[in-house]
């Protein structure tokens, strides 16, 4: 979640200083010219992006092995690993699939919200035109507020954890 956070801050660093250079240029509507800015701004972005996609994918790998496979099943290390390669891939996909819906609402929902009360929508017909930059910083903003849930329910849950495993103990 922290990568997913700075890679929606990245990229809204570089959206927004490609709206500057467009406004600088005078290319606002002229959506078809090339922009005086080179392809390696995204650079940082993509390889951002790349790490995400690489983590999450290890993780849901990993998710499924911990919590959809039970004890009994786990003993048998070979039908655990025939399990993961059976079905493991189609949970990546399912979860994937679902993030990919997500965004999609998220899109819509955003488009709507920020052209609320005679506003323009951040989503034009043109990028030049768009303000995907207040989009990212409002994904960015998300993701760091997913992320302190995330640590307030883990240091609760961890906390919760404790006691009953000191409370059997004491059994």
């Amino acid at each position: 979640m922290v990568l997913s956070s700075l890679c929606c801050v990245v990229a809204a660093l570089v959206e927004a200083r490609r709206l500057a250079v467009v406004k600088s240029s005078g290319l606002i509507d002229l959506p078809e010219e090339t922009i005086p800015m080179t392809i390696f701004w995204l650079v940082p972005h993509f390889v951002l992006l790349g790490c995400t996609d690489g983590i999450f994918r290890r993780a849901i790998g990993s998710l499924y092995m911990v919590a959809l496979i039970s004890d009994e099943e786990a003993k048998n290390l070979e039908a655990s690993k025939v399990l993961q390669c059976q079905y493991a891939g189609f949970y990546d996909m399912a979860v994937y699939g679902v993030g990919v819906m997500g965004s999609v609402l998220s899109v819509h929902v955003v488009g709507e919200i920020s052209s609320e009360g005679g506003k323009i929508n951040w989503f034009q017909h043109t990028l030049n035109t768009s303000r995907l930059d207040n989009y990212y910083w409002t994904l960015a903003a998300l993701v760091a507020i997913n992320l302190l849930i995330f640590f307030v329910l883990a240091a609760c849950c961890g906390a919760c954890f404790y006691v009953v495993s000191r409370f059997k103990d004491a059994k």
